[in-house]
């Protein structure tokens, strides 16, 4: 990356970033599929939140008994943790969704801020209610969001990305002009799993990848003004309360801040070390444990972290099987991989660099090491989704690359460059609009009974 200082008009970018937030958002929230499959009791805890001030389920018990209570956990003292099945498992206990609940408590603000202007409007919705053919959207509009839990997800969710699409816009302004930091960004959104699989549902990813986006940012920054650096920890630790994996990301930039922000690492902890004390805190009044049992390596009759007899498989499937590999449903990410190669002129980005690509490195072998390394029901690579920040960050010194090159060969590799990220577009269009493409987990047979279906190339999910 060049590094050269692009000319920055801070309300410019701002009313730029603003632009792009709204148009990928609204895209997100007309894109027809909804998947609030693991993630669908997130809604009711951040809604349980907000009215009793605690994460438990147990006033929506005719709900979780209709849903045959879908990943339930009860939690009770001295018997601990475990998932059930009916009330009658867990009769002196909690119930609480099994899922990490920092995405709930992440889900708070912009559920509190929909309740609170449905309720100011109801004056203005109610006709469009009463219009509506949908129960969903006039249960929305009502202000009943636990019948319209869905619909409130898929918008929550969105949100999310379209966030992190306009921090990526800022990532790229550090090294691009406005009009190639839009680009950056737009792939982002519409090229990668953050808009087939990340905004259809408050699953991890999108969260995930809000927060990792963030953390990038702040670490470029801190090359200007190390008090970023300090901050940092703060994100770092929440992105790992929202997905564990995110502990490869945590682990190697805390090396790269002890390494290259040696006097900045004191704050780096502290901000770091405040949130892990909340939900560390959390877990403890749950779980009597500072970490929350969907988070541990091994769990009793569960899948885990292992040195499995599938572990080479998982690592090509992870990236080139027809079901699951990153290079087959983000073609745009082999110039990724070239991008980790080049040495970047800019000083932070080249510090940057090595640690960077480590996190994709270990992210990699880590989620291969998982025994049930296809993901289960999903679109594309579901594991590798949340490095979809940083792979985009690597597309940076492929545009400059192209742009810096004689016409022609600029006009050669713009050609292949533009193929990908159209192929890439393409194939998580349809993953965001055409159910046909997540039905690929079930039919014919499903994808946890017959995961050879995962290496079928005459069946891929995005050309269903």
């Amino acid at each position: 990356m060049s590094g050269a200082h692009h000319s920055r008009s801070a309300p410019t970018d701002l009313r730029a970033a603003a632009i792009l937030f709204l148009i990928v958002f609204l895209v997100y929230a007309a894109s027809p599929n909804a998947t609030p499959f693991d993630s669908r009791w997130t809604i009711h805890t951040a809604m349980s939140i907000l009215r009793e001030g605690n994460t438990d389920l147990d006033e929506y018990l005719p709900l979780l008994e209709a849903d045959d209570f879908y990943m339930i956990e009860c939690t009770e003292s001295p018997a601990g943790w475990r998932l059930v099945g009916s009330r009658q498992e867990c009769a002196d206990g909690r119930l609480r969704h099994f899922y990490p609940a920092a995405v709930a408590f992440l889900a708070l603000p912009p559920v509190a801020v929909m309740r609170a202007g449905v309720s100011l409007a109801r004056p203005l919705l109610r006709p469009l209610a009463e219009r509506s053919s949908s129960p969903v959207v006039r249960s929305l509009l009502a202000g009943d969001f636990i019948a319209a839990s869905a619909a409130v997800e898929l918008l929550v969710a969105s949100l999310f990305v379209a966030i992190a699409a306009a921090l990526l816009f800022f990532v790229a302004r550090e090294f691009l002009d406005r009009p190639a930091a839009l680009l950056v960004a737009l792939l982002f959104a519409f090229g990668t799993p953050a808009w087939s699989l990340a905004s259809r549902g408050l699953w991890q990813h999108g969260p995930s990848m809000m927060l990792l986006a963030l953390v990038l940012l702040m670490a470029l920054r801190g090359g200007r003004n190390a008090k970023w650096i300090a901050w940092m920890g703060a994100p770092l630790a929440l992105a790992f309360f929202v997905r564990a994996t995110n502990a490869v990301a945590a682990a190697v930039l805390t090396v790269y801040v002890f390494r290259r922000h040696r006097r900045r690492l004191p704050g780096f902890l502290l901000s770091a070390a405040a949130v892990t004390a909340l939900f560390a805190a959390y877990n403890l009044a749950v779980y009597d444990f500072p970490l929350a049992p969907y988070s541990w390596a091994q769990r009793a009759g569960a899948p885990g972290l292992s040195l499995h007899p599938r572990l080479f498989e998982a690592l090509a499937g992870n990236l080139i099987s027809p079901g699951r590999g990153l290079f087959v449903f983000v073609p745009m990410a082999a110039l990724s991989v070239y991008g980790m190669a080049v040495n970047p002129a800019q000083e932070t980005a080249r510090e940057l660099r090595p640690y960077l690509a480590a996190i994709v490195l270990l992210h990699w072998v880590l989620v291969s090491s998982f025994e049930d390394w296809i993901g289960g029901h999903g679109f594309g690579p579901r594991y590798m989704s949340d490095l979809m920040p940083i792979l985009v960050y690597f597309l940076i010194p492929a545009i400059e690359k192209i742009r810096a090159l004689p016409r022609r060969r600029a006009l050669a590799a713009g050609s292949l460059f533009a193929l990908l990220a159209a192929a890439s577009v393409a194939i998580h269009c349809r993953g965001a609009t055409r159910w046909a493409a997540w039905d690929w987990s079930v039919k014919p047979v499903d994808i946890n009974r017959a995961q050879w279906r995962v290496w079928d190339w005459r069946d891929p999910a995005f050309l269903r």
